[in-house]
């Protein structure tokens, strides 16, 4: 492997972190947790009736099914930029390509991802 494919991989995997640190998931994630909570909540509750029960639980199926389009809707941006990214390391150098795809580039791709993250989290809090 020479320098321009690890120079991929880095570029990839930091464009990767960045956009999924800029993506808001931690906030759908946890409005996801509060609606199903809530739900749970309601459901459990020997104090509510059924009636309201009936009425109340497909609000609550509503914001589930809308947090859950969101955050696949963020998975699939994230896919569609790493693919774009894969289809510019092809064409500009195909080893890089096919290393990028493979499971050891996978593989230095996430650690290289992780460490920029964390790196970039502490960094942001200093």
């Amino acid at each position: 492997m020479d320098a321009l494919t690890w120079l991929w991989v880095i570029g990839a995997s930091c464009l990767a972190a960045e956009l999924f640190s800029r993506l808001p998931f931690e906030r759908t994630v946890a409005g996801m947790m509060k609606c199903g909570s809530r739900a749970g909540w309601v459901f459990s509750s020997r104090r509510i009736s059924d009636h309201w029960k009936e009425t109340v639980m497909p609000a609550y199926a509503w914001c589930m099914a809308r947090h859950t389009l969101t955050l696949a809707l963020f998975f699939a941006a994230l896919a569609v930029a790493i693919g774009i990214v894969l289809v510019l390391a092809d064409a500009v150098s195909p080893e890089a390509g096919r290393f990028l795809a493979s499971a050891p580039g996978l593989a230095a791709s996430f650690v290289v991802a992780t460490v920029y993250y964390v790196l970039r989290r502490r960094l942001a809090r200093a």
